[in-house]
């Protein structure tokens, strides 16, 4: 397995197979990478994939669970959030508004549609729950801090609802509202998982588009992210099913990093599309890069 700090720089050329475990990326030897698996690829690829990293006996966990993947929800029985621009209305229990703060405090599935002109929706549940956020055209931008906070739950889903266009973004100095140091426009100290079939637009102006300080899991969606620091970064592993993902991030595209356990801080990439683009970079990072990744034979 690849224990990877940042997987992907860039890469100009279309790979037909990536896996990334110990048998197809195993060894690292004076900047050489000695085995792989890419299918077609013709080796150049490597030129723009930064390699150096340290290899590890990480594990990951490679399963996706059936409500990762579904994105599935069940409209009549979900909360309903209206954001009016400067307020919020809400239709349920378990989430309160507060001019244009809106805090979900309870389990249950949340949807979301309207215009917050500078506001935010924090996630404060217990650590026993599971939110579902569905995005169903949604702009919010938060001048000061995360778009989407969640300071503590189980795991939260966000979801992107069927044919919906949502956009997040911010202004580019943050002011911290409690002991955590946000710096994502979505931004979890729990698990984090965004799926569903819709778009989502984020302009990170500050630093990053999608935190998560514990495991983030994407199974679906169209993303287009553009950050002043890294795109898509993880602590402990960051999964990837599927989706489509424009990213335009200063340093990372995607990123997986924990600082304290060797053993995590790990990347998993069953398929996807890749676009990464940045002007002035160096030889090594050329502008416009796809990656097109398919899920591993068993």
């Amino acid at each position: 397995m690849r224990h990877s700090s940042d997987i992907f720089q860039l890469c100009q050329y279309r790979i037909h197979q990536y896996r990334v475990n110990r048998r197809n990326i195993c060894r690292q030897r004076g900047g050489h990478i000695r085995e792989h698996s890419f299918g077609k690829c013709n080796g150049k690829c490597f030129r723009y994939i930064n390699f150096d990293l340290e290899l590890t006996e990480s594990t990951i966990d490679t399963e996706f669970t059936d409500r990762e993947k579904s994105g599935s929800y069940k409209a009549s029985e979900a909360v309903k959030i209206t954001l009016n621009k400067t307020t919020a209305t809400v239709s349920g229990s378990g989430v309160k508004a507060d001019g244009s703060t809106i805090t979900i405090t309870e389990e249950g599935v949340y949807i979301v549609s309207g215009t917050l002109e500078d506001g935010q929706i924090i996630v404060d549940a217990s650590d026993s729950d599971k939110v579902q956020i569905v995005l169903d055209g949604v702009h919010i931008n938060c001048e000061t801090n995360a778009a989407i906070y969640v300071r503590e739950a189980d795991k939260v889903f966000i979801t992107l609802a069927e044919n919906s266009s949502n956009t997040l973004g911010g202004g580019n100095e943050y002011s911290q509202i409690d002991d955590n140091t946000v710096d994502g426009v979505i931004f979890s100290k729990s698990d984090l998982v965004c799926n569903g079939t819709g778009s989502l637009t984020i302009e990170a102006d500050y630093k990053h588009g999608i935190v998560s300080k514990d495991d983030l899991v994407i199974t679906g969606g169209t993303y287009k992210i553009a950050a002043a620091d890294n795109g898509i970064t993880a602590k402990d592993q960051l999964k990837i099913l599927d989706g489509s993902f424009d990213i335009d991030a200063a340093n990372s595209a995607v990123k997986a990093k924990n600082a304290d356990n060797a053993e995590l801080g790990n990347i998993y990439i069953a398929g996807g599309i890749f676009l990464r683009s940045r002007q002035n970079r160096t030889a090594s990072m050329q502008p416009a890069a796809l990656l097109s990744m398919t899920e591993p034979s068993p």
